[in-house]
């Protein structure tokens, strides 16, 4: 707040705010920065690849694929909270890492946290978390200990 004040003050004096209304705009600048520091934290976290959105996706050749579904996914977090998963099928070259990388993305917007791996990765960690016996806190973050 101390850095947008005297510029929201200025603005708020020449529009002649009440003070409900300065307030209110220093206090949503506030929370905007705030959003926007979490967002840019949670996706630096998630190792998405930034070019992959839905925006950015060809749909052009997946003629018999209906993607509403899909983008309902990156709205509704009610699939997230009962914990349910979303799975891609589909031959090699069609876009699947794309499009989960673009549903990631959408929750990590909707306030969610999500990790990109590619799947050898992910096996290969596993693999080495099993050998050094620290599988479930590795699966589990929030678990302290060890």
């Amino acid at each position: 707040m101390l850095n947008h004040w005297e510029a929201l003050e200025h603005q708020a004096m020449q529009e002649q705010w009440s003070y409900a209304q300065f307030l209110l705009a220093l206090c949503e600048t506030e929370v905007e920065r705030r959003w926007s520091q979490r967002l840019k934290r949670s996706l630096n976290e998630a190792q998405l690849p930034s070019a992959k959105t839905l925006a950015t996706f060809d749909w052009s050749h997946l003629k018999d694929f209906n993607p509403a579904p899909l983008m309902q996914l990156t709205t509704d977090s009610g699939w997230l909270k009962r914990a349910e998963n979303c799975l891609m099928f589909g031959p090699s070259g069609v876009g699947k890492t794309h499009l989960a990388c673009a549903v990631a993305r959408a929750t990590v917007e909707l306030g969610y946290r999500t990790k990109f791996f590619a799947a050898t990765a992910l096996v290969q960690t596993l693999q080495h978390a099993k050998r050094q016996l620290y599988q479930v806190r590795l699966m589990n973050p929030r678990i302290v200990g060890r």
